[in-house]
């Protein structure tokens, strides 16, 4: 779904949500609220509100600075008094985690065919990006492609054992953008139509680690993902992996990814009939073989 049609959408529902919120603030100059929301995928944000809350069956659940509140019973006298104060926020009981991760590749580009991808834990530079002068005015323009990981873990439980588990879900997307640099040096999603050509080979396998052990959670998932001619003016993401009900036996969930991508992506922007700024990325060209990462 495209920004104007989630901003529609929720105008014809009478619906203020946080990813609405998101789409108007992004080319403003206040500072934004929940920032560390804002990689969420649409399919989260869209069902929290501007405040970063939502309401399942009546339990209120608050996302704030990477834990989860959850207030039973609409209790939402105990929401504002744990929004007033962070010793009250230490002190509740029923929380779980969230983590989004933009994964730092920058330096393994290109030279290390296989890395290990943390699901959590910090925000890492673009995989990869290339910065150009648009060909219609010469504004800065960037191409991005990028790795994100996002946790979104619910209330911890005791086994009869008295061991600890945690459920929790779990993705990792693969992000092709256009952004475009603002005269205050603010990087934006940029708006013009522009054409994707790509061929992404993806080999992960998804592991849960444990203080003393790693246990793998799936075997290595190989899948090819490609478009040719593909017109679009927002971010293209395409999931590699995503499982909604996993499992953490030890301690707090800390899964992380072995992964490999290999082809090429090309984007170029649309100027009237024709395309500009035509970009490939690796360097290596337009073939399956080279590494993305």
């Amino acid at each position: 779904m495209s920004e104007t049609e989630v901003l529609t959408w929720e105008k014809t529902h009478k619906i203020n949500s946080l990813a609405a919120y998101f789409i108007k603030a992004k080319d403003s100059d206040f500072e934004i609220e929940h920032v560390d929301l804002i990689n969420f995928p649409v399919g989260h944000t869209s069902v929290l509100n501007s405040n970063a809350e939502v309401k399942i069956g009546d339990t209120i659940v608050w996302y704030n600075q990477g834990i989860k509140y959850y207030f039973p019973n609409n209790d939402e006298k105990s929401l504002k008094s744990a929004k007033e104060s962070s010793l009250m926020q230490n002190n509740l009981r029923l929380r779980s985690e969230y983590k989004i991760t933009k994964l730092d590749l920058s330096s393994k580009a290109m030279d290390n065919s296989r890395i290990n991808v943390p699901a959590g834990n910090g925000v890492g530079t673009n995989g990869y990006q290339f910065t150009f002068p648009y060909c219609q005015n010469g504004t800065s323009r960037k191409y991005i492609h990028e790795l994100y990981s996002v946790l979104d873990g619910q209330i911890g439980f005791t086994f009869p054992n008295g061991q600890t588990g945690y459920n929790y879900h779990t993705s990792l997307t693969l992000r092709i953008k256009l952004e475009y640099r603002t005269s205050k040096g603010k990087w934006l999603a940029a708006g013009e139509n522009r054409k994707l050509d790509y061929y992404v080979t993806s080999s992960l396998r998804h592991f849960a680690s444990a203080p003393s052990i790693v246990v793998p959670l799936s075997g290595y998932y190989v899948t090819a993902y490609s478009a040719v001619g593909e017109i679009r003016n927002t971010d293209k993401t395409i999931t590699l992996f995503n499982n909604n009900s996993l499992t953490h036996y030890t301690g707090d969930p800390n899964p992380y990814y072995d992964v490999e991508l290999s082809g090429y992506i090309t984007q170029s922007i649309l100027n009237g009939s024709a395309f500009c700024n035509p970009y490939t990325s690796p360097y290596a060209g337009a073939n399956s073989t080279s590494l993305l990462w």
